[in-house]
């Protein structure tokens, strides 16, 4: 999601869109209710993390925290996308983490397009488990609608 050189490199390629679908991000400060109601569910990504990457620096590690001191701060010159659209369910424990991305890359000076799709009612990767229930149907015409333009 964040590249080195500036966006588009030297090598006159464009990203046109970023899909950001139900994503992992985390940090070592908790956000929103990650440090009362929702801390066995952040205690619980945060150790899966740790053994999915054992050598990780961290929680503030830029491949799960994009926006940490260690990624450079928040730095929107590094997104390489022209538009981003985040995808978030709203019973998904780590929906926070992925509105808080969308804020953060608004708030961030990011001169691209970043809409945020949240799907009411719903859990984590709920369109893999009833791909044609009503809210996975939602979400595909507007992955669709984002991809076509």
């Amino acid at each position: 999601m964040l590249t080195g050189p500036p966006r588009h490199g030297g090598l006159g390629l464009g990203i046109r869109g970023l899909l950001v679908v139900h994503p992992y991000f985390s940090g070592a400060a908790d956000i929103c209710a990650e440090g009362t109601t929702g801390k066995a569910e952040k205690a619980k990504a945060d150790e899966f993390w740790r053994f999915i990457y054992p050598g990780s620096p961290g929680l503030d590690d830029p491949l799960s925290n994009p926006f940490s001191d260690a990624a450079g701060g928040i730095s929107a010159a590094r997104v390489a996308a022209d538009r981003v659209l985040v995808c978030v369910a709203e019973k998904d424990s780590l929906r926070d983490r992925g509105v808080w991305y969308y804020e953060s890359l608004k708030a961030s000076g990011y001169a691209g397009e970043v809409d945020l799709l949240e799907s009411m009612g719903e859990g984590h990767v709920f369109y893999c488990m009833d791909p044609r229930c009503e809210r996975a149907r939602e979400m595909q015409a507007r992955i669709l609608s984002f991809l076509r333009k």
